[in-house]
């Protein structure tokens, strides 16, 4: 799970909530964006799945969420990919081009990489 605490005062919310939204597809767990609620804050705290579904979400003056987290649903997206269709880590090929990392000094060579599997270090 990812806990993004934010004391958001600004317009940008609403691009916050897209951008929680797509990291929790793109990381494959539960992502939680909590925002403090008005005068301090614009609120909007959210709680997102594996697949980027909105589990939870308050409004511009409440800020208490409640939510009961199955993180074997987070193991499942990673098996069968988000909503069954794709999975990420998973999709390259031999023979595809290495996908060069710049910004980490590094590469994922398919040849050479194989993603880690759930229960191991």
């Amino acid at each position: 799970m990812i806990i993004n605490p934010t004391q958001t005062t600004t317009s940008d919310r609403a691009q916050e909530l897209v951008l929680t939204r797509a990291n929790a597809i793109v990381n494959q767990v539960f992502v939680v964006s909590p925002n403090a609620a008005a005068p301090t804050g614009v609120g909007q705290s959210l709680v997102v799945d594996p697949e980027g579904r909105v589990r939870v979400r308050a409004g511009r003056a409440a800020e208490v969420l409640t939510d009961v987290i199955d993180f074997d649903e987070v193991a499942r997206v990673r098996a069968y990919g988000t909503a069954g269709l794709n999975r990420m880590w998973h999709q390259f090929r031999p023979d595809d081009e290495p996908l060069e990392l710049p910004v980490y000094g590094g590469r994922i060579d398919p040849r050479t990489w194989t993603p880690k599997q759930e229960g191991t270090p």
